[in-house]
């Protein structure tokens, strides 16, 4: 969703991190996010 950052870790395990407060991205973002990732 627009305005909702995404950070990646660099060395070590891989691993995805979303930064979203309350107020950005939408109820199913998670579940958007996930089917983006895969």
């Amino acid at each position: 969703d627009p305005g909702v950052p995404w950070t990646r870790a660099v060395g070590g395990e891989p691993f995805w991190l979303a930064l979203k407060s309350g107020n950005f991205g939408g109820p199913d973002f998670f579940a958007k996010a996930t089917a983006a990732l895969v």
